[in-house]
């Protein structure tokens, strides 16, 4: 867990210090926001604008060939000290604000797509479901 933790700072001070446009979404956001379980890996929306100067600086890692998803993004996964990251450059996503919120992690602010989002568009069957609805429950006791 602390691994991940690592790697998702290090993404979002990278992504911050040069502007680039991002959000964690996906089961990651529920990781970020505190639900513990093992992730496969670390979910990250980024503008498409910035899709070469993220691949630039990212480039000493071990990387798959980028793919065309749906003519919706392209998409690569990035293995970043043994964790990989699914970098996915969407097209026509120019703001990463709707539904998101800022979680910060050791004096890291980290963009995040927001946990009741995720729970919304859920499948029932996802093994996800209990474990948010139980974050849930003990936040709403607070």
């Amino acid at each position: 867990m602390l691994q991940e933790w690592k790697v998702i700072c290090f993404l979002a001070e990278l992504f911050q210090t040069n502007g680039i446009k991002y959000q964690f979404d996906g089961s990651t956001t529920v990781f970020i926001h505190g639900v513990v379980f093992d992730m496969e890996d670390v979910d990250v929306y980024i503008s498409y604008d910035s899709k070469e100067i993220v691949l630039s600086m990212l480039n000493e890692h071990e990387m798959t060939e980028l793919k065309n998803y749906n003519h919706i993004m392209e998409h690569c996964y990035i293995n970043i000290n043994g964790i990989l990251v699914h970098a996915m450059f969407v097209f026509d996503k120019t703001d990463f604000s709707e539904e998101a919120r800022d979680i910060v992690y050791n004096g890291v602010k980290i963009h995040t797509k927001n946990i009741e989002f995720y729970r919304r568009h859920t499948k029932k069957d996802n093994p996800l479901i209990p474990l948010i609805d139980d974050w849930f429950n003990r936040k709403n006791k607070c």
